[in-house]
């Protein structure tokens, strides 16, 4: 199994030719006893995982009945805006407007 984290839309040919961020080598598990282990360090702010199976135990499909992941989830940190800028009296001379004649935008 392959790990990527914080990479949208990736397919089944981009995950052939990208470098995961953990691999792990899979052992058939009927009963779902085992665990893998994961270095926490490379897991650091995901916002997304993608697992890759590039391999199955040679069944003509690949049956996945419960995936557990184990962690702390913590809040999503939005960036604060350091600058905003409040208009009292607008000047119109820094908005856009449609034209009058033929459409698209001009100045005031």
């Amino acid at each position: 199994m392959r790990a990527f984290i914080n990479r949208e839309g990736i397919d089944f040919s981009d995950a052939q030719g990208m470098q995961p961020v953990q691999e792990w080598d899979l052992a058939e598990n009927l009963q779902g006893i085992l665990e893998y282990q994961t270095r926490y360090s490379r897991f650091q702010s995901v916002g997304s995982l993608t697992l890759h199976f590039p391999e199955n135990f040679d069944a003509d499909t690949t049956q996945i009945h419960y995936i557990g992941l184990k962690g702390e989830a913590t809040q999503l940190k939005r960036d604060v805006i350091a600058t905003i800028v409040y208009e009292v009296m607008p000047n119109p001379s820094d908005h856009k407007t449609k034209a009058e004649n033929g459409g698209g935008l001009s100045s005031v």
